[in-house]
């Protein structure tokens, strides 16, 4: 989502009362997508993360036992 779209979602967001229910549907539609993307790439750098995270610590076990 650009920010540019995050503007006009939280103009229709602080203007509801006001807002068609077809426009409501349709945000909503789209804030639940947008959510459903970030949590799944969270979900994955997070993966990823934990697999640097190991990699990394294989390696300095590698280089700790090499320099004793």
């Amino acid at each position: 989502m650009t920010q540019e779209e995050f503007k006009i979602i939280s103009e229709i967001v602080k203007e509801s009362k006001n807002v068609p229910n077809a426009k409501l549907e349709e945000t909503m539609d789209k804030i639940t997508a947008e959510f459903e993307t970030t949590k799944n790439t969270i979900i994955s750098m997070s993966y990823y993360l934990d697999k640097l995270e190991e990699l990394y610590n294989n390696l300095l076990s590698e280089y700790s036992e090499r320099n004793k």
